[in-house]
């Protein structure tokens, strides 16, 4: 079954004069019975649905999607110029291993200054 996308986007795409932003965003769900945590990652600092997703995304994350695989994947990797978030992770433990991840992308029609964000793939966090 396709998935759907936001209405108006594919129209916006589809426009030869278009001028649009657009980013990777990760959101991690730690719901263990002693942690209950969200985290918002975007490849820019964004507001979506009234959440800050922070700017930690590095550029050059894939999502590969196929028939013919058991499972979707997909790869992204967050930037840690501080160790500041390094820290907190590591203080999570195990309860980050099997987090809920949602990847998804952002686009903003730089003329309007309509967005549109769109989860693409779920699935627990492995590593």
């Amino acid at each position: 079954m396709p998935r759907k996308m936001p209405a108006g986007l594919m129209t916006l795409l589809a426009r030869p004069d278009k001028q649009v932003e657009s980013h990777t965003t990760l959101q991690i769900h730690i719901d263990d019975g002693d942690i209950l945590k969200d985290f918002y990652f975007a490849s820019a600092e964004l507001m979506i649905n009234g959440a800050e997703w922070a700017p930690q995304l590095r550029q050059g994350s894939q999502i590969k999607s196929s028939l013919a695989r058991a499972a979707d994947q997909a790869t992204v990797e967050l930037q840690n110029v501080d160790t500041e978030l390094g820290r907190e992770f590591l203080a999570l433990g195990f309860s980050l291993y099997g987090a809920e991840a949602k990847i998804g992308r952002f686009w903003r029609d730089l003329d309007s200054g309509a967005e549109f964000h769109k989860v693409l793939l779920t699935g627990p966090l492995v590593g």
